[in-house]
């Protein structure tokens, strides 16, 4: 595992949207404020700092990055969480990263099997019965014909409370198996039944064309219309995207992927010859569906339903405009997702404008120029998002001012090509009625979470581009791994709350082991972390060993100056936070944070001597 992978993956990975998705974070200065995940709490102190891309809880000390994060909450060890980031950033890790378990392997062999053998239980009852005799009529209905049903697997389930159970009984094939495949639903007291009945089946594959699982529409008033397979070890809704074993090959050839929102929208493009189009399953847009096929697209269309909240609401971390905000839930977090997402996905994302009342399957069937033209003329992303979210804002000043901090500033600052952001910031002007300079001089400020720093986050950081907060960690396990042995007699004065990389916070696991021994160290570290491990060795690679007398006092002098430069950055966001809440008046928030200041400041004995009686303490405010 190359560190420029993980490297790569931190950067591709915004740790405020993927913990705005578990947590609720409000905007609090130029942090985020949430309630912990890792403890019971009232009162938020979860902070999320989107600058060092890192998060503390003064509560319960929690810190950590994007790994750390996932690591916690999933209870998963570094390599899962490593696979998960990676599919979720859309980068492919390296072969020999990758463990091999033979026997979760040969489940979900299994599993794909008996999805298979049911979908073709299915397609014998729709086209061999006379129980399918409505599902065909349905089809005929919607203009599927029978080649392009056939194409895409689809069936009829009986309605029948145990048509496919009886079906697999006769086969040898036992009820728990069924209900790992996601076939049978199943009850407390043993009981188990057909989880589709009286549906259109839509068998869902993977890009290779294996089937992992069902969409299903009903055919009479039973709800919900559409239902899907369960969660199963092979069947993720959020991970997968109708129809792409059908489009793959197409989005590689015209670099350009248009996403509708259900199967028979997608159905009636392919049979139609726009065959680069695929469905999501009721769910957000997100960046896992993609993952597989966004180096081979330049250009994503998304073509959901007319209404713009259902739009925006397609995005991964914007879903939560679905429900609407409140005046207290402004979507800033939700805001800065916009641009994050285009950006991750490094693809330029348009938003195709559907007639009211319509949908792709109508346009497709009946006015195909019409369809045509909507592709054509699909609005840009951050254009489409700020003219839906600016233009009803109401006409007074405070209002207006509102919607410019929290809604346009946060967007803005994501965009980092001067002409583009010129045009958005002349949009923005115009929608509430701003002069070009006011707008500018509300992004200077600073007033919301600013942009990551670097002026890119498509390409792994260099080591000596690293944010200089990660700087006097990086050197602390540098000296871990020169003088292991030094290290573990000073594992006390390293505070695991200082530890920004999770690479770090396993090299301190293992060096305070039981089963540590100064001769397997560091080959004994996972294998996720020797490449890590060697870039760290090579940083002191040219200096000469010291004694262990020289290199433990250089090894304390490192872990203070990691702790002083934690505590002098947990200082400076107390201080903004402290001025954001005297600026809105915020007394609550205002006593906590001098609360928090007082804490930081008992705290600083951790690595400041205390005054000599003797001599002047130089570092004092006296001077």
């Amino acid at each position: 595992m190359a560190s420029t992978q993980v490297d790569l993956i931190r950067e591709r990975t915004d740790i405020v949207e993927l913990i705005g998705q578990r947590v609720k974070l409000r905007q609090a200065g130029r942090s985020l404020k949430g309630l912990c995940p890792f403890h019971n709490e009232k009162t938020p102190s979860f902070v999320v700092y989107p600058e060092s891309q890192h998060f503390h809880c003064f509560g319960c000390g929690k810190s950590g990055d994007a790994f750390s994060f996932v690591m916690a909450m999933d209870n998963l060890d570094f390599p899962d969480a490593l696979r998960l980031l990676a599919d979720r950033a859309g980068v492919e890790l390296e072969a020999r990263v990758e463990r091999k378990d033979p026997e979760r392997d040969k489940v979900r062999e299994r599993l794909v099997e008996l999805n298979e053998r049911a979908a073709a239980f299915f397609s014998n009852a729709l086209w061999n019965t006379d129980a399918g005799a409505p599902a065909r009529a349905l089809l005929e209905q919607r203009g599927v014909d029978r080649k392009t049903a056939e194409r895409f697997g689809l069936g009829f389930a009986p309605d029948s409370f145990d048509a496919l159970k009886r079906h697999f009984a006769a086969r040898e094939v036992g009820v728990d198996e069924l209900v790992q495949a996601g076939l049978l639903t199943t009850r407390d007291d043993g009981r188990s039944w057909d989880r589709f009945r009286n549906r259109v089946t839509f068998p869902i594959r993977d890009r290779e064309g294996r089937t992992l699982g069902f969409g299903a529409r009903a055919l009479g008033d039973e709800k919900p219309k559409y239902l899907n397979t369960a969660e199963t070890p092979i069947f993720d809704k959020r991970s997968l995207l109708y129809a792409l074993d059908k489009a793959y090959d197409e989005i590689r050839k015209q670099r350009t992927l248009i996403i509708v929102e259900g199967y028979m929208d997608a159905i009636a493009a392919h049979q139609f010859g726009y065959t680069n189009v695929v469905a999501t399953m009721g769910t957000a847009v997100t960046a896992n569906q993609v993952s597989g096929i966004r180096r081979y697209v330049d250009r994503v269309y998304l073509a959901l339903d007319a209404d713009a909240a259902g739009q925006l609401a397609a995005l991964r971390g914007i879903d939560a405009l679905r429900e609407g905000f409140g005046d207290e839930e402004r979507p800033a977090v939700v805001a800065r997702g916009v641009v994050r997402f285009e950006r991750t996905l490094g693809a330029e994302i348009r938003i195709v404008q559907i007639p009211h009342g319509k949908d792709p399957d109508d346009l497709i069937r009946h006015n195909p120029h019409e369809w045509e033209h909507a592709l054509e003329v699909a609005t840009p992303l951050v254009e489409y998002y700020l003219t839906n979210m600016l233009s009803d804002v109401a006409p007074t000043p405070q209002a207006r001012a509102r919607a410019l901090q929290d809604i346009a500033v946060p967007v803005l600052r994501e965009i980092q090509d001067a002409a583009v952001l010129a045009t958005y910031l002349g949009l923005t002007a115009r929608l509430l009625g701003y002069k070009d300079t006011d707008v500018h001089a509300a992004l200077l400020r600073g007033s919301v979470v600013p942009a990551k720093s670097t002026p890119t986050r498509t390409m792994p950081l260099q080591p000596d581009e690293r944010p200089s907060a990660r700087d006097p960690e990086r050197y602390v396990f540098a000296l871990a791994l020169r003088y292991p042995l030094v290290a573990r007699a000073n594992l006390d004065r390293i505070d695991p709350h200082d530890l920004l990389d999770v690479r770090n916070q396993l090299i301190l696991e293992a060096l305070s082991a039981d089963t540590f021994r100064e001769t397997a160290f560091p080959d004994s570290l996972p294998a996720e972390l020797q490449e890590y491990r060697r870039s760290l060795e090579d940083d002191l690679a040219d200096r000469p060993s010291q004694t262990p007398g020289a290199a433990n006092n250089e090894m304390i002098e490192a872990i203070q100056r990691l702790a002083r430069a934690r505590h002098e950055f947990r200082v400076r966001q107390v201080q903004a936070d402290i001025q954001a809440a005297r600026a809105s008046n915020d007394t609550e928030q205002l006593l906590l944070n001098l609360q928090r200041m007082t804490d930081l400041a008992k705290a600083k004995s951790r690595f400041d001597p205390r005054e000599s009686p003797y001599f002047r303490d130089t570092r004092s405010e006296a001077g």
